[in-house]
């Protein structure tokens, strides 16, 4: 079972019940689908290909869970960082994923993406179209 299965199948079974509570924000499956896919659009738009590998660092929230929820609906693969990580550990745990300036790379192979985490994530606007899941998602 995917990922977006799991989301699918709430939104088409339990749109209207809450589905994440942060402080004093909630938000039922419906909402939660429409923005997650509203994401996943923007990331398409920003390039992001299916099986590019997203590293995400974020505290615990809904947002966090709608961010994670989006970079698997745009076909992409989610790389959670730790948030006591030093800077160090993070590039040994993600070397393929930190980007650097001197690394070479093939002709085909383009630099992984880097979304701050201050940036708010995409929203679904009235003429964006929703992106389907993609049925296979390839491994790095």
């Amino acid at each position: 079972m995917k990922l977006t299965q799991a989301l699918t199948s709430a939104v088409q079974l339990r749109k209207d019940n809450i589905g994440t509570i942060h402080a004093s924000r909630s938000r039922n499956w419906k909402e939660i689908g429409r923005r997650v896919t509203g994401a996943a659009g923007g990331f398409r738009r920003l390039g992001i290909e299916t099986g590019e590998r997203i590293a995400i660092l974020a505290l615990n929230s809904d947002l966090y869970i709608e961010a994670i929820y989006a970079i698997a609906w745009a076909g992409a693969v989610v790389v959670p960082l730790e948030q006591q990580a030093a800077d160090h550990e993070v590039h040994v745990d993600t070397p393929d994923t930190a980007p650097t300036e001197d690394e070479p790379r093939g002709p085909k192979e383009k630099p992984p993406t880097v979304i701050p985490p201050t940036a708010p994530p995409p929203v679904k606007t009235s003429t964006s179209t929703a992106v389907t899941p993609p049925t296979t998602v390839a491994r790095p």
